[in-house]
């Protein structure tokens, strides 16, 4: 567009010149000079209206983007507090964790030091009536041996001797049996309770460990969850961020070929 005008310029100067000398070239050339800014500033004005509108069309494609993301971000949050619902719909899942972790931790387990004892002797389970019985049969032994006239013979001794050994072995296997049935019982029952005991302990620790894992399988699903759509915030932001780089870059580029901003007159900023 400078061009025109300069080229229009020189033409009027060269024509006002012939005919009327420097106050002649002075107007033809400020003649020369609009009419050939008037003229050449035509096809500049075109190109800039060609600009002006891809600029127009450049400023849709950035509000398409800003909506997109404006779009997309709340969709990403909306995910953010679904995935809070489903998974810890009261916001205590973090604590039960921790209740839970805690109380797998407290468990005392089974405690399989906890040997069987039994402090009972033979002596406990004697007939109380043994020595009754011995002497009854002493005296028996005696009244008739008295009877035959025999009450000091070493025969009577003997027999005496003979019978108390028959009723203390007598006494001695039934003390013994009773023993073995009372401690087999005492041992069943002993037995049957550390069962439980056992049993309790595993119970306790499977319901914990059970627990345990369903509080963490949650926080892992949340977890998950929420950095999908972290994820997915992020990617929109720099997607975003790309975009809007290249539409500054563009624009920068489509007005810097605009010739509109540098109208033909600017050339009397040079004088």
């Amino acid at each position: 567009m400078a061009g025109e005008a300069m080229s229009g310029a020189a033409t009027g100067a060269g024509t006002g010149f012939l005919f009327g000398g420097p106050i002649g070239a002075a107007i033809g050339g400020g003649a020369g000079l609009l009419l050939g800014g008037l003229f050449g500033n035509s096809a500049q004005n075109k190109q800039s209206e060609a600009i002006n509108k891809a600029l127009g069309t450049l400023d849709d494609a950035k509000g398409y983007i800003e909506g997109a993301k404006t779009q997309n971000t709340a969709l990403a949050e909306q995910g953010l507090d679904l995935a809070g619902s489903l998974w810890d719909p009261n916001g205590t899942l973090v604590d039960n964790y921790n209740k839970a972790l805690s109380g797998m931790e407290d468990l005392q387990g089974y405690n399989a030091d906890n040997l069987f004892s039994y402090d009972k002797t033979i002596q406990d389970f004697y007939d109380p009536a043994f020595q009754l019985s011995v002497d009854m049969a002493n005296d028996a032994i005696n009244n008739s041996q008295a009877f035959g006239g025999n009450m000091f013979s070493s025969d009577t001794a003997n027999k005496l001797a003979a019978k108390n050994n028959v009723l203390a072995t007598q006494m001695y296997d039934d003390a013994r049996d009773a023993m073995t049935a009372d401690k087999g019982l005492e041992q069943s029952i002993w037995a049957g309770n550390e069962s439980a005991k056992q049993a309790a302990a595993n119970s306790a620790a499977d319901i914990a460990g059970m627990r345990l894992n369903a509080y963490g399988t949650g926080m892992s699903n949340l977890s998950e969850a929420q950095q999908g759509y972290l994820g997915q915030l992020m990617g929109i932001n720099s997607d975003y961020a790309g975009d809007m780089t290249d539409y500054l870059g563009a624009k920068a580029g489509m007005q810097a070929q605009d010739p509109g901003k540098n109208e033909w007159w600017d050339i009397f900023d040079l004088f």
